[in-house]
């Protein structure tokens, strides 16, 4: 999306088969280990909507797909300039957002994990999510309005609780005369 102001869904999906769990495991793989900026090897966190989440727990999930299973591999990421200037959204409570709002699209619980890329430039999160049904245009459409949504949020919060500390009295300075 050139020239997009708003946060960016990109989706790839597969079915339960043994392809599918190959590519969603490497994605899990790739989205915990990738190496950071200087090449360095990383572990990062798995999380849900509940919490953390371990790799052999994200895998374990995994080899539970069925067959008619979609498992779909999204990578959601706030505009830098526009939304995460600093970085300062909260990514995981953006993401869990964007998640609830497919839930309800769908009106049904699904399944999910995701890892946080806190690249410098360009921050993002990894998402593995297990659904019944093929999501479609309109529903990346709703969770993509749900993180403008979030982010222009959280955003009106962190000026709100800033302005509120630049209107905290400064303290008087003391001052001693001497007569």
């Amino acid at each position: 999306m050139a020239g997009s102001v708003g946060a960016v869904v990109k989706a790839s999906y597969s079915r339960g088969a043994v392809a599918a769990l190959r590519l969603a495991k490497g994605h899990v793989r790739y989205a915990v280990h990738r190496c950071n900026e200087h090449g360095q090897r990383q572990y990062r966190e798995i999380w849900n909507g509940e919490g953390r989440l371990d790799k052999q727990g994200a895998y374990a999930r995994l080899d539970r797909v069925q067959p008619e299973d979609y498992v779909y591999r999204l990578m959601l990421s706030p505009n830098p300039e526009h939304q995460d200037a600093g970085g300062q959204l909260d990514l995981r409570l953006w993401t869990q957002r964007m998640m609830a709002q497919l839930q309800q699209d769908l009106g049904r619980r699904i399944e999910w994990f995701a890892v946080s890329h806190d690249n410098p430039d360009h921050r993002h999160v990894h998402v593995v999510a297990v659904t019944q049904r093929r999501l479609d245009v309109g529903q990346f459409r709703s969770m993509r309005a749900a993180g403008d949504h979030d982010a222009a949020q959280q955003r009106d919060q962190a000026r709100e609780r800033d302005g509120r500390k630049q209107e905290a009295p400064a303290a008087v300075p003391r001052r001693d005369h001497q007569r």
